[in-house]
This record gives C-alpha cells, sequence and structure tokens, in this order.
C-alpha cells in the first residue's frame, strides 16, 4: 500500500508543478528546501509529507487559481461546441423540413400525372367500347393476334424511352449506378435494367428515382404523355 501511495503522490506533485512556470531552483528557493535535496525527493523520492506541506504552502494558492482557470477555460470550451452542435442541429432540422417539402412537392405531381394518365385510358376504353352495328363483334383470329402484339411493342418502347432518360439524369449528375442505388434504395443491377427498358417499373420505384435525382417524376416519364 505505501507504494501505490508515493507514486499517487509522485504523481500529483508532477502535475500540480507542470503548472507552475518556475523552474526547479526558484521553487526550491520559495520552498525554503537545499536544491540538492529537492533533486533528490522529485528524481529519486521519496516525497515525504513535509516536502508537500512546504511545497503547497509555498504554491497552493497561486495552483488554486490555476486549476480554477483551467476549469473555467474548459467550461468555456464545452459550451462553445454545445452551441456549434445546436447550430449543427437546426441546420439538419432545416434541411430535413425542405426534403419534406420537396417530397411532398413531388407526390403531387406524380398524383397529377396518374389522374390524368388514368383518365387517358378511361377515354381510349371508352373509345374501343363504341362498336358500330355494322362491324363483327368478335374480330378474325389475324386481328385478335396482332392487337397484344402491338401492345407489347408500346410497352417496350415506353419501358426503354423511360430507361434513356433516367441513364441521361444520372449521366448529368455525375452519378454511378452504385451511388444512385445508394441513394434512393433501389439495387443497382435493378437501376442497370430498368434503364436498358428490360424490367416493368411501379409508382414507387419512379417516385424514389425522381427524388434520389432531384427531378419532377413527370421528366422522367415526359416520353409517356
Amino acid at each position: 500500500m505505501s507504494r501505490i501511495v508515493e507514486k499517487e503522490r509522485i504523481k500529483q506533485f508532477r502535475t500540480d508543478r507542470a503548472l507552475l512556470p518556475y523552474d526547479d531552483i526558484v521553487i526550491a528557493q520559495r520552498m525554503k528546501v537545499d536544491r540538492s535535496n529537492y533533486s533528490k525527493a522529485v528524481n529519486k523520492g521519496p516525497i515525504t509529507n513535509s516536502f508537500l506541506t512546504k511545497f503547497y504552502l509555498a504554491f497552493g494558492k497561486e495552483l488554486d487559481e490555476k486549476v480554477e482557470a483551467k476549469s473555467t477555460s474548459e467550461k468555456k470550451e464545452l459550451l462553445k461546441r454545445f452551441d456549434q452542435l445546436e447550430q449543427h442541429v437546426l441546420h439538419l432540422l432545416e434541411v430535413n423540413n425542405m426534403l419534406m417539402e420537396k417530397v411532398n412537392q413531388l407526390s403531387t405531381e406524380l398524383g397529377s400525372l396518374i389522374e390524368k394518365k388514368l383518365e387517358e385510358i378511361k377515354h381510349f376504353r371508352s373509345q374501343k367500347a363504341v362498336i358500330s352495328p355494322t362491324i363483327m363483334l368478335r374480330p378474325p383470329i389475324s386481328a385478335r393476334v396482332l392487337v397484344p402484339a402491338r401492345h407489347m411493342r408500346a410497352k417496350r418502347r415506353a419501358l426503354k424511352e423511360f430507361g434513356e432518360n433516367l441513364r441521361k439524369y444520372r449521366v448529368e449528375r455525375g452519378l454511378s449506378l452504385r451511388e444512385l442505388s445508394e441513394t434512393c434504395g433501389i439495387d443497382n443491377s435493378k437501376i442497370g435494367k430498368i434503364e436498358k427498358g428490360l424490367i416493368n417499373i411501379t409508382l414507387t420505384t419512379v417516385l424514389q428515382l425522381a427524388v434520389a435525382l432531384e427531378v419532377p417524376p413527370v421528366s422522367l416519364l415526359d416520353s409517356w404523355s
């Protein structure tokens, strides 16, 4: 136990001595101890209670002032960092609000586009429902075969044009497939297939890609209108 106490004494003494702007000669003089005895105690030990008593009688008040000044400085630095952190949090909240407004705007635009497309589909179907009495209700086999083929070609063309628009905006923004994937949460291999027009897309996918590229959804669907 005495060795542990001795080590703690030496550690505390050296810590406090480092706060003083004096060399060993001045410290020994103010403690009123012999220089050689001072050096022996500091470098080899032991540091006795009597030695510490003389040291703190000579420099106790000065050490208290320096410790208090250091504590005050640390508090000021801590408050400064807290203010910086608070400003950073406020900035993040502001950015979050801006993003939410952008998402709401894009959602509104997408909803309008969907309503427009649904009206066009409804109109198209109503036009097909008007059949002249003189026309056969059941078309010939050749016509029934060609209708799905035309629809498939139109679907492939629409998907290809969407993919070309997607790739154009991605390249303009200097994004790789992986970077766009990390931004929108869609697998990069799937984005690659979408750009090539190889797979179907959902409205959710259109919105995710539009938000990630910071463009209105209608820009990606522009060729469909």
